[in-house]
Order: structure tokens, then sequence, then C-alpha cells
């Protein structure tokens, strides 16, 4: 069994679930880019927020480190990791949108949703 943050407990889809834990056993690690796992995909090369059709949450969040958004990692006093992440295009009901702010609002969660984030050079 994985030692999964709690907040996974309230994920019920065992896709979503399987995907999160693919992305929590690589935590803090450099990989390369993830392939589809049990046909589910973990992220896409053409939106920053991964969305699939199928489940009710984002699942991932892409950060193009040449990309035009306002989007930044940082420390925060208690040495907490801080994402923040510019909703996608100007509609905050933008499919994408939605459902990167159901992780949060459904869960509970404002710090630490249940989706993956990373970094990539393009």
């Amino acid at each position: 069994m994985i030692n999964t943050p709690s907040v996974f407990d309230k994920i019920k889809d065992p896709r979503h679930r399987m995907a999160l834990e693919w992305f929590h056993l690589r935590t803090s690690q450099e990989v390369p880019w993830p392939e589809p796992l049990d046909g589910l995909y973990l992220a896409n090369k053409a939106k920053g927020i991964h969305k699939p059709a199928d489940l009710t949450y984002a699942l991932s969040v892409r950060q193009s480190l040449s990309g035009h958004y306002e989007d930044g990692i940082r420390l925060d006093d208690e040495g907490r990791w801080i994402f923040t992440y510019a909703q996608e295009g100007s509609d905050p009901e933008f499919f994408t949108n939605r459902a990167l702010t159901a992780c949060r609002v459904d869960t509970g969660t404002a710090c630490r949703p249940p989706f993956a984030s990373f970094a990539c050079a393009s």
C-alpha cells in the first residue's frame, strides 16, 4: 500500500487515484514526459491544465518555463512549496479552470489540492 496524502481519500475515481499515486511516487524527481497509465494520459502538451474527459477534476498542471503566464513556485514562511498558477484564458468558467477550482473547493484543501504539478522547458 502506498502512503499517500489524506486528501487523496477524497478522490473516489480509482483511475484518478492511481494517476495521483503515480505522481506522488515521483515527488521531487526529474522524470521524462509521462506515458499513459492504463490508457489515461497524465498530462498534455497542448494545455497547461490537464483535465481528462472522464474525470471530474483536473489531474495535472504543467508550467512551461518559456510560457506567457505569470506562474511561479516559491517557498512560504513555513518552508512549504506554493505554486501560483494563472487560469487558462480570461473565462473562469472554461472547463479546465472549473476542473482546477473543483479540486480545491470539493476537497476543502486550499493549500494542497489533489493534482500533480510539474515544469518543463517547452
